[in-house]
């Protein structure tokens, strides 16, 4: 998006058909967002500053700018000539590339139910999965250190602490019906 932005002359309106809904979405953002819109935490930052700059300065010329979605690998031959362009620009040597350094942005990978490493910047979705990392971890320490009594009315009763069943006569004090503290 950013090469395409860059090489239209900003004199010219432009349609720019785009198979990234993730992409037209980030730049979306940034249509009357107003100043409160940041690229702070952003981990491609440099990559929007371009498209931002080409579409600011394609608007201050009194040019337009369409951004289209587009179906991708549906046979769209522009779709498909982008495809090959890039592909074709993915085999270029490493001094005619742009933007090939990796952010030092920090990212999370989990392994999703069908075993695949999935790699994602941060995000709500990551915050909520952590919490509820966290949610379960908790829970199963309470369940690691659980005090379970179990026995039926008028039999004896039996104590399991940390795993191992323990005799609940052995924890009553003596001459009195009650547990004593057993943490």
């Amino acid at each position: 998006m950013a090469r395409t932005l860059q090489a239209a002359p900003a004199e010219s309106d432009l349609l720019y058909l785009c198979d990234s809904e993730a992409a037209l979405n980030k730049v979306s953002k940034w249509i009357g967002g107003g100043p409160r819109t940041t690229l702070a935490g952003d981990a491609n930052a440099d990559i929007m500053t371009s498209i931002i700059e080409c579409v600011r300065e394609t608007v201050q010329k009194g040019a337009r700018t369409f951004m289209v979605k587009i179906k991708a690998h549906r046979g769209e031959p522009l779709s498909e000539l982008a495809d090959t362009q890039a592909e074709h620009a993915r085999q270029l040597p490493s001094e005619c590339r742009q933007w090939t350094v990796r952010t030092p942005s920090m990212t999370y990978e989990w392994n999703d139910n069908n075993g695949v490493k999935q790699p994602t910047a941060w995000s709500k979705k990551v915050r909520k999965a952590m919490v509820r990392g966290g949610a379960e971890y908790q829970v199963q320490e309470a369940m690691n250190h659980a005090v379970i009594i179990s026995g039926h009315l008028g039999g004896p009763l039996t104590l399991t602490l940390l795993g191992a069943p323990v005799d609940i006569g052995a924890l009553l004090k003596p001459g009195s019906r009650s547990l004593g503290r057993l943490l």
